[in-house]
């Protein structure tokens, strides 16, 4: 599948000049957003050509979200390392924007009674807090989705999660697949229970410091 970048790059070129005024910053905006939306289409055609997707894409499958909320979870995921955008006030507003959600659809994704946050796959990292502001995805969860081994104790924390099933569908991971159930040390995990965030650990240190990563889980 073939989309003309190039075409859209000069068109986006073409447009900086007029920059200063209104129309061509919307005309700018507008093409940025055609130039977006061909790189969609051409990863959407890559992922369906290959065998294991990437383990975002199969936890997002698995979670049931939409493209929009796909975009909004990636959003938390990545503000999960950088504190000071997610927590800012312009947080939930800046994540909408990302995700191209209505007030309607972001309130629907945030919802306690979905599969992600019951599941703990977006917390609060202080008790008691509804605030968008105070929402994190979990250390090991982030580990997980940007290519790193678990331990034997970071996958405890995550048993009770689609992580765990997405990494069960690997080989040589800490969670297998057993007679149809995800199991963790021959033991079948169970998918109620929601993470437990270790409070203790409240640093601004980033979860992805010191890990290896695998890029064979990160790109199709």
């Amino acid at each position: 599948m073939h989309f003309c970048f190039g075409a859209i790059q000069k068109q986006i070129a073409t447009m900086f000049n007029g920059f200063n005024s209104l129309p061509g910053r919307r005309g700018v905006i507008a093409a940025l957003k055609a130039l977006g939306n061909s790189l969609e289409e051409s990863l959407s055609a890559r992922l369906s050509s290959v065998e294991h997707k990437p383990r975002l894409y199969r936890l997002a499958e698995d979670a049931g979200f939409s493209t929009k909320e796909l975009r909004a979870f990636i959003y938390v995921l990545h503000c999960s390392d950088q504190t000071e955008s997610l927590h800012s006030s312009d947080g939930s507003r800046h994540c909408r924007m990302f995700a191209g959600m209505s007030k309607t659809e972001f309130f629907a994704f945030m919802c306690a009674d979905r599969k992600h946050m019951k599941q703990g796959l977006i917390c609060s990292r202080r008790d008691y807090s509804d605030s968008f502001q105070d929402k994190i995805v979990p250390k090991p969860v982030i580990k997980a989705l940007y290519g790193g081994e678990l331990s034997l104790n970071e996958a405890m924390t995550v048993a009770s999660s689609a992580i765990a099933g997405v990494l069960a569908e690997e080989k040589n991971s800490v969670f297998s697949i057993v007679n149809g159930c995800v199991t963790l040390g021959g033991i079948p995990v169970d998918s109620k229970e929601p993470i437990n965030l270790d409070h203790g650990e409240k640093d601004h240190a980033s979860p992805i410091e010191n890990i290896e990563v695998n890029h064979e889980h990160m790109t199709a």
